[in-house]
């Protein structure tokens, strides 16, 4: 939940900076930074234009960054890894502007060995298991954090609880196995 609570706020607050079509210091964005999606960005109206990094590198077509009519640098699709500092030159003029890249929201499963609709014991055992798949456009490192909470709060490892968590990227793990259950885990 804390996760996605994050993932949220850096969602909306990207949202409001970049929804749309934006101009800044001569600069025009075109689409939200979105990974997975095409995003463009337009150095106003030059007609020779160079892309540069941060670094100072001047940026080329690669597949995933094309850059063209010597002013456009598209990213399709973009990566985290594109996110950073830009300069658009263009005759004695320089712009900069910052890719902030939204991560999409990971795809979450809870799965169990109950079945749903059958009544779980007093005695008997549980496991279940929270998988997160973390989209592929997300090229850079990744924490996940999972966090499983009962009616007293969060369990941990403990006489009758093990909690696992198996991170094979793109997909994370973690298991919850309480044995035996009591009244308590309710």
């Amino acid at each position: 939940m804390d996760f996605q609570f994050h993932l949220y706020h850096i969602f909306l607050l990207t949202f409001l900076l970049c929804h749309g079509v934006i101009s800044s210091s001569n600069i025009t964005v075109i689409g939200n930074p979105v990974a997975g999606q095409v995003y463009t960005l337009l150095c106003g109206n030059a007609t020779n234009a160079t892309w540069k990094y941060s670094n100072g590198t001047t940026v080329v077509s690669n597949g995933k960054i094309i850059v063209s009519n010597n002013r456009n640098l598209t990213f399709n699709p973009l990566l985290t890894s594109h996110g950073g500092n830009y300069t658009c030159l263009s005759g004695n003029t320089s712009n900069n502007i910052t890719v902030i890249v939204q991560i999409p929201q990971p795809e979450t499963t809870i799965s169990s060995n109950a079945i749903s609709t059958t009544m779980v014991y007093s005695g008997t055992s549980i496991q279940m298991i929270c998988t997160v798949h973390i989209p592929s456009v997300v090229d850079t490192p990744v924490v996940v954090k999972t966090l499983w909470i009962g009616p007293k709060g969060p369990i941990t490892n403990g006489s009758r609880t093990n909690v696992t968590t198996v991170q094979t990227i793109p997909v994370y793990n973690t298991t919850l196995q309480i044995s035996p259950l009591n009244i308590s885990d309710s």
